[in-house]
């Protein structure tokens, strides 16, 4: 079984924020002792446990005393890690805690999803209680970079943790998709239990064809709309589709842009500035054309473009 685990990353002993890593870090390499070497002795489960820890832990394990009530706990993973805690995670100081907490602000180049994550593991240490979720999301309100944003959270007197992380989390727009995607990892941030998840048998399929799993469905707020999402097993943005864009009034599709008059006098000033196109007849090349393709490019399938590659530089 153990070789069907990835083993653990070693600890980062030398990293600033050492005590809001190591709960995390323990219930991940506790989980892979329990599962992966299920049926393996306490002695051979230390020796692993060394093993992940690296150098700056075995250096470490070797000034731990473990005989002070007279009997030897240094083969007992528990115990060693247990001394290892004693050493990166002493004894919470709520006032330091509270204080990271709050003045934790959004990095100039961190994503929504990595701002959150870091919050919600801070508040993790700071033993708030039932007002969790409250400070968290009024941290979220005060720390975000976006004014736009933070206008719009401004604006819901009923805003609730789980309605400020649905505005905050940022959704790209893909007018070519037909449906609304919301990835898991985002998705179990919301944590509300009001949302009800639904099985669903559709089956989605990317711009390359490639399959994407599905794991159910369900139905979010988005500013006043609410709007049908699928919850997939991917890494990538959540996704607004064509439709959903369309509601929420963040693209409007324009059938035309002048009159039935106009387009008629276009077009005869066009057939009149270049006769020679619209003379009668067929026209063709004076010898035929070969294509040339480079038969080391791999092909590839790309969606539909807004602003043509080649006009970009121009428009920036």
């Amino acid at each position: 079984m153990a070789q069907r685990l990835k083993t653990p990353s070693a600890f980062d002993f030398f990293s600033e924020d050492q005590a809001e890593r190591w709960k995390p870090w323990r219930e991940g390499i506790e989980l892979y002792l329990a599962v992966g070497m299920k049926g393996e002795s306490n002695a051979d489960k230390s020796k692993a446990l060394l093993y992940i820890m690296g150098p700056k832990g075995r250096e470490m394990f070797k000034t731990f005393t473990f005989a002070e009530d007279g009997s030897d706990n240094s083969t007992i993973p528990k115990h060693i890690l247990d001394k290892f805690e004693q050493r990166v995670a002493p004894t919470n100081n709520l006032i330091i805690t509270r204080h990271r907490f709050n003045m934790r602000f959004q990095g100039e180049h961190e994503s929504a999803d990595e701002y959150i994550t870091a919050l919600m593991t801070l508040a993790s240490f700071c033993d708030y209680g039932d007002l969790r979720d409250q400070l968290l999301r009024d941290r979220i309100v005060c720390g975000i970079r976006s004014k736009e944003v933070k206008e719009k959270l401004f604006q819901k007197p009923d805003l609730t943790l789980a309605k400020a992380i649905n505005i905050y989390v940022r959704f790209k727009v893909d007018t070519g998709s037909q449906a609304n995607i919301i990835p898991q990892k985002i998705f179990k941030k919301i944590n509300d239990p009001m949302i009800k998840v639904q099985k669903t048998g559709t089956t989605l399929t990317s711009y390359s064809n490639n399959k994407i799993k599905v794991l159910g469905k369900c139905k979010l707020m988005c500013i006043d709309t609410e709007i049908e999402f699928y919850i997939t097993q991917t890494d990538q943005p959540p996704l607004l589709g064509f439709q959903a864009s369309q509601d929420l009034e963040l693209i409007k599709v324009v059938l035309s842009l002048e009159t039935k008059e106009k387009r008629k006098e276009k077009k005869a000033e066009i057939m009149k500035k270049f006769p020679k196109v619209f003379s009668d007849g067929l026209g063709c090349l004076a010898e035929p054309y070969h294509i040339r393709l480079d038969p080391s490019v791999t092909p590839v399938i790309h969606p539909p473009r807004k602003i043509p590659v080649a006009l970009r530089d121009k428009l920036k």
